[in-house]
């Protein structure tokens, strides 16, 4: 029998010791390394497996997941919340820089940045991969801006985007999620209580 390797695996993988590997690999560093340095994975590789643990917490938490045909489009996922239909772009970072963590909120088209609007997509899904993280941001909230910064261990001027921490509910209002301690405390101005 011939074993699939995670390059000509179509659907989920997540059962895969290889992909598993993969993305321990990409949790294990958090530094940004030197510019001349290679990664273990390439970007387009790395963008892939957070997309997989997308899917993963997606359908955990009850949501219905689509992905569209090609990249073309400005999302990357459909997501089913019941009454409505929500357009996913889905971002990750595993590079922490004075206790921040940064995604884009552009595209790149012909050498140029293109920001994401809200007649492109409905909301950015950020995942912190070291962290296990993950931050769901209504466009409208970062309108104009290049960046999303997340400070997740608290930061002495406070984060706009901290409110936004597993902000599931924001997509669908009927999610029960379980209780769960701060990672940064609460004088830190982050919400507890949300996540999974």
């Amino acid at each position: 029998m011939n074993r699939r390797s995670p390059k000509s695996c179509a659907f989920f993988c997540l059962q895969n010791p290889e992909l598993n590997s993969m993305a321990n690999d990409l949790q294990s560093d958090t530094r940004r390394p030197a510019t001349n340095q290679r990664h273990a994975q390439p970007p387009k590789r790395r963008g892939e497996l957070a997309e997989l643990a997308f899917m993963q917490k997606a359908i955990a938490l009850g949501f219905g997941v689509a992905k569209p045909w090609g990249d073309s489009d400005r999302y990357d996922f459909i997501l089913d919340a019941g009454n409505r239909l929500w357009r996913a772009q889905v971002r990750s970072t595993a590079w922490e820089r004075s206790g921040c963590y940064a995604v884009h909120t552009y595209v790149y088209v012909k050498r140029q940045m293109i920001p994401l609007t809200a007649q492109e997509i409905d909301v950015v899904i950020a995942y912190i991969v070291p962290l296990n993280l993950w931050y769901v941001v209504p466009v409208e909230a970062f309108h104009g801006r290049k960046n999303l910064w997340f400070y997740p261990h608290g930061s002495k001027k406070g984060s706009r985007f901290e409110i936004y921490r597993e902000a599931w509910q924001l997509l669908d209002p009927s999610l029960k999620l379980p209780n769960e301690p701060c990672v940064a405390g609460p004088s830190d101005g982050v919400s507890c209580g949300t996540g999974v």
